[in-house]
């Protein structure tokens, strides 16, 4: 059941729609830099060579330091949509096309359940994923990855998160990504679990993008101390927010939602 779900999820249209929307954000701020570059370049010194290249850091560029360009600021803002577009919504539709009794007669409700909260759950977390990844390869192109300072961002801090990314670099990247992974799979699954108790397609599509943009503006209203709680901390190198509070958040929201999720929908009789 877990592996027909998976390949549900990963060979569904909302999956390629959602990745390729991600990957040509991140290819258009790539090119546009080269683009940018190549013209700044030539209006120093026409024909010179990584003239700018060494004036940008690592991740300036990166995306998880680069909130401020049209492709990043869609990337984070879009991500609860990215996160559901691929199989988010697959509950509410199985229900509705009376799929989930099929099967739930071949494999076991409480199998399928499970089943389908994992799938949803790594479908979110990858359709995030690429775009962040991709993003660090390509900006490794642009960029050495051991140029890691940045002004007014953790990496110019004396927290231990920020010492550890400067001394750690290739670890601290994974673990950023892993978040981002985390976190929206957590997205997917707020999906899922909205489709417990609501019927209507958009509502469930549309409630994880409203609650990160809920999210990116709660901590305007709150002590600086509580901020690093928040995905725009976690998940980037502003403030003093890391990615193992940002994993250690999600997958604790992830367990009460399957909770929820289990309980609600194990107890009720679908045949």
């Amino acid at each position: 059941m877990l592996k027909a779900e998976i390949k549900r999820a990963f060979l569904s249209r909302g999956m390629f729609v959602a990745v390729a929307a991600a990957i040509i954000c991140i290819l258009y701020k790539n090119i546009d830099y080269y683009i940018k570059l190549i013209e700044y370049r030539n209006a120093i010194q026409p024909g010179a060579v990584g003239v700018e290249l060494n004036r940008q850091t690592f991740y300036s560029l990166w995306i998880v330091g680069n909130f401020f360009t049209p492709a990043s600021v869609y990337i984070f803002y879009f991500m609860g949509l990215i996160a559901v577009i691929p199989y988010g919504v697959s509950y509410y539709r199985d229900k509705r096309d009376g799929i989930i009794k099929n099967m739930s007669i071949r494999a076991g409700k409480k199998s399928y359940l499970r089943a389908k909260f994992i799938a949803v759950f790594l479908s979110g977390g990858i359709a995030v994923l690429i775009p962040v990844l991709l993003d660090f390869i390509l900006t490794k192109i642009w960029i050495p990855h051991d140029f890691v300072y940045m002004p007014f961002t953790v990496l110019n801090s004396r927290s231990m998160w920020g010492v550890f990314m400067i001394d750690h670099i290739y670890i601290s990247a994974v673990l950023t990504m892993t978040a981002w992974f985390v976190f929206g799979g957590t997205l997917a699954t707020v999906a899922l679990l909205v489709s417990v108790f609501v019927n209507d397609f958009f509502t469930i599509q549309l409630t994880p993008f409203f609650l990160m943009i809920l999210l990116m503006y709660i901590p305007d209203l709150l002590p600086e101390s509580i901020k690093k709680y928040f995905p725009y901390y976690f998940l980037s190198v502003f403030g003093d927010g890391n990615p193992i509070m940002g994993i250690l958040i999600s997958l604790t929201a992830v367990m009460v939602m399957f909770g929820i999720f289990y309980y609600c929908e194990g107890k009720k009789d679908i045949l």
